[in-house]
């Protein structure tokens, strides 16, 4: 073989390789700001008012589906946005912002949602790895319950393994923007599982102020 052809051959595959790359990474983008788009307007609907009309519109609009036999009495909605397209080519550990609705007679009753990833030594997070948000209509839901509660939660006091959220419908706007204000950056970046003071930043700062006081 010629050097010129090996190098037409060389040439070609830094071109394919550049392609690749460059169909990855705005893959990656697209998803990183449909999470975004997704969780911004989550904020905007609103438990216990929602009707399942709009939930089940809101779900389709972003590819989610049903769980189990789903009527407007009773039904679950789940959406699911990963980095899918990195972790299938060994770029990235495998992240995703997952969303569950709650439909309960005709109404939105509780939302919850997470930032989760499967870390690289998942031995070490037996709990599993990230932020999770509960968002319930009903306040209270049962006896002693706070109007809010933000916790680092895992099996080493020393570790965070992940950040609980519990938010009620007497909960402050600042607590539910807080709350809502998760940094999606990771769905479209390289490497292992995020810190999760990045991922929350104000839910961590919250619960800062509160071991301090």
């Amino acid at each position: 073989m010629s050097k010129m052809t090996v190098r037409g051959i060389a040439i070609v595959a830094v071109l394919l390789l550049g392609s690749l790359a460059a169909v990855v990474f705005v893959v990656g983008q697209r998803q990183r700001s449909k999470a975004e788009r997704l969780l911004n307007d989550l904020y905007q609907m609103k438990s216990g008012t929602a009707s399942f009309a709009a939930a089940r519109g809101f779900v389709t609009q972003y590819g989610g589906y049903s769980v189990g036999p789903c009527t407007k009495e009773k039904c679950r909605f789940d959406i699911v946005v990963s980095n899918e397209i990195y972790y299938k080519l060994r770029l990235a550990r495998p992240k995703e912002l997952a969303v569950t609705l709650r439909i309960e007679d005709d109404r939105l009753s509780s939302i919850s949602f997470g930032l989760l990833c499967t870390p690289s030594d998942p031995d070490r997070y037996p709990l599993g790895y990230g932020v999770h948000i509960d968002d319930d209509s009903c306040y209270p839901c049962y006896e002693g319950q706070k109007a809010f509660m933000a916790k680092r939660n895992g099996t080493d006091s020393a570790h965070t393994e992940q950040i609980l959220v519990q938010l009620t419908s007497a909960s402050t706007l600042e607590q539910r923007r807080a709350a809502y204000g998760l940094d999606l950056d990771c769905l479209s970046e390289l490497g292992d599982c995020p810190q999760l003071d990045k991922v929350a930043p104000a839910v961590w700062q919250e619960i800062e102020r509160q071991t301090v006081y």
